[in-house]
């Protein structure tokens, strides 16, 4: 618990949790005690008229405080005096207003606990209050972005090959092994010597292993070349 000075000026206004916290607690005694009596954020005075004080004293930790794995939230308890300027009978009937109200209230929490004597100082000692106002602080997290568009496969991308395999006199060569060395993919020509190979880089050239009828041969595709390729190759059919 913290003493405050008749002297002490307002805390200033800003943005975060324990400010947003006060500033709430505010406008809910406004709206408790009614618009013909003021509710400021300053210690009480002994010469001030009839007026409603409300003052932050401590941040204390709230049952649960963290939980959970990751990104954490850290759940306080902002703990404020709520006293009254005047008479004694006026600053009782403000506080009166503030219990009624707190009752149908889940948010702004009575603390039955007795205010130190001196927390004003040298002032004339007067009813008070303590008001508890939750406070959560979740830690922040990054988002990732939004998938808009469609799949796309880096490095150039794949295309499939597709072709036909012709020995001399332009004579189809079937049971011919088409193979790929950079995808280690290959496939078998059918019976008119076409063959299909999925999955080759778009990008660059293809080196093309051709076999069967005890020899072996190589061919390069580029990227330029259009589907269907037709390659012709020295093996006579037999």
């Amino acid at each position: 618990m913290t003493r405050a000075s008749a002297a002490a000026p307002a805390p200033a206004p800003a943005d975060g949790p324990t400010a947003t916290a006060l500033a709430e607690l505010r406008a809910f005694l406004s709206r408790a005690v009614g618009a013909g009596h003021a509710v400021d954020v300053a210690v009480p005075d002994d010469n001030h008229g009839t007026r409603l004080c409300v003052w932050p004293v401590a941040l204390l930790p709230d049952l649960g405080t963290r939980g959970g794995y990751g990104k954490q939230t850290l759940r306080l308890r902002a703990r404020h005096v709520v006293t009254a300027d005047g008479g004694v009978e006026q600053a009782v009937a403000l506080l009166d207003r503030v219990l009624v109200a707190t009752v149908d209230e889940d948010r702004y929490q009575l603390v039955l606990e007795p205010v130190p004597p001196g927390l004003w100082g040298a002032a004339t000692p007067r009813p008070s209050v303590l008001i508890d106002v939750p406070v959560q602080i979740t830690a922040a997290t990054t988002q990732s972005p939004r998938v808009t568009g469609g799949l796309r496969i880096g490095g150039g991308g794949l295309r499939i090959i597709t072709g036909t395999l012709y020995g001399p006199g332009d004579v189809a060569m079937p049971a011919m092994t088409v193979a790929s060395p950079t995808t280690g993919t290959s496939t078998i020509t059918d019976t008119r010597g076409g063959f299909v190979l999925p999955g080759q880089p778009a990008d660059r050239a293809v080196l093309l292993q051709l076999s069967g009828r005890g020899l072996h041969l190589q061919v390069e595709v580029g990227p330029e070349a259009t589907d269907p390729v037709v390659i012709h190759c020295p093996i006579e059919e037999v």
